[in-house]
């Protein structure tokens, strides 16, 4: 393990060690489905409930795969039955363990159309999303703050380029929602984040002018979507992407993805209510990749991704950022070939879950990381006042 001093607003500051509440990382036994599994995306309401999507691929067949975490055990979950080529869960928000939202996308008749899953604690029930035009729709990320209050992000294609889409649930339907573009080139929301039914952050990436990629960011107040302002670094030349954002309040948000020079390295982002401001991030292996970030406070955010080695071989890379600096935490590698984790969520500031893959003889298998830290003690019982 070691520390990464990091640059925020302005300046650089040294933590103490001790204030990363999650401080181990531990592999945890999951199941796999088929030849091939994958897990996408994680969704923790406690250190007890969990619930992750992927994929699993075997032969021919691509199926979208759920589980379920008791706080000891993976158990793979039974999905309804879509009638498609191919189909996957990109993303899953839980608001309890039995309200949950999944999304991602299948496959009909050669083309790719947005797929919504809902969990009620004891099965998974489909829901129609609408399309926008007849061309390829696929759902990236979804996020919710209630049963009858979700909001999922992806892509729509018009025939020329992909255009932003977000869709709204109210416990019963699917909506799609008018969302901003930037520029008149492709533009993508992959990650979303909501605090309230009135505000909401979602991010992702658009290609410029020159068809350089470019960080992109918008925001929901309740009654539209705006885009705002992000940097860039080395944007007249280098890619910018944001893959996740995490929002603890409509003023505290983090954003993080990557950028490509000689090789790729990290991107990290604050929000403030007003404007995006970089920070400066660690990049410990030879090329490196911010996937997710969950946050509990403005002081309290963990971090996962893939760092690559000189061989080209991807190990998992896991970082807490406590508002000053980042801490890396050491991952065991279980794969023969490659690991690398796709999402983590934090249900509280000493429990995370970390998912993605490892991958063996060219097989992908589902892999699950615990990250804890010391649980807080108990508040010592107050004893009652003696009323005689």
């Amino acid at each position: 393990m070691f520390a990464i001093a990091a640059l925020s607003v302005g300046f650089i500051a040294v933590a103490d060690r001790a204030s990363a509440y999650v401080e181990s990382a531990a592999v945890v036994p999951s199941p796999n489905a088929g030849g091939s599994s994958t897990l996408f995306s994680v969704s923790c309401i406690a250190t007890n409930s969990c619930v992750a999507v992927g994929v699993s691929i075997d032969n021919f067949n691509v199926d979208a795969l759920t589980m379920a975490w008791d706080g000891t055990t993976w158990t793979i979950l039974a999905n309804p039955t879509l009638g498609s080529s191919e189909d996957l869960l990109a993303s899953v928000s839980c608001v309890s363990a039995t309200s949950c939202v999944a999304v991602g996308e299948y496959d009909i008749a050669g083309n790719t159309q947005s797929l919504a899953m809902s969990w009620d604690g004891s099965a998974w029930t489909t829901a129609v999303v609408p399309s926008v035009g007849a061309d390829d729709n696929f759902l990236e990320s979804v996020s919710c703050v209630s049963e009858s209050f979700c909001v999922a992000v992806g892509a729509s294609f018009d025939g020329t380029n992909f255009q932003t889409l977000v869709a709204t649930w109210n416990g019963n339907t699917w909506a799609v929602a008018t969302s901003p573009n930037e520029g008149s080139e492709s533009n993508f929301l992959t990650s979303v984040s909501c605090t309230s039914a009135a505000s909401c952050i979602a991010v992702g990436n658009y290609y410029d002018g020159s068809l350089v990629l470019k960080t992109l960011a918008a925001v929901w107040d309740g009654a539209a979507w705006t885009i705002v302002s992000t940097p860039n670094i080395n944007p007249g030349t280098d890619p910018n992407v944001l893959r996740s954002v995490s929002c603890v309040s409509p003023t505290s948000c983090v954003a993080i993805g990557a950028t490509e020079s000689s090789n790729d390295k990290t991107l990290a982002m604050t929000w403030d209510g007003t404007a995006w401001t970089i920070l400066l991030s660690p990049n410990p292996a030879v090329a490196n990749y911010f996937e997710s970030v969950s946050c509990v406070s403005s002081t309290e955010c963990v971090v996962v991704g893939v760092g690559i080695d000189s061989t080209n071989v991807g190990s998992p890379l896991v970082l807490t950022w406590n508002g000053t600096m980042w801490t890396q935490l050491s991952v065991e590698d279980i794969g023969a070939e490659e690991d690398g984790l796709s999402e983590v969520s934090c249900a509280t500031n000493y429990s995370c879950m970390a998912v993605g893959s490892s991958t063996t003889n060219g097989q992908d298998q589902a892999l699950a990381v615990s990250l804890t830290g010391p649980v807080p003690p108990s508040p010592s019982p107050v004893a009652p006042s003696f009323t005689g």
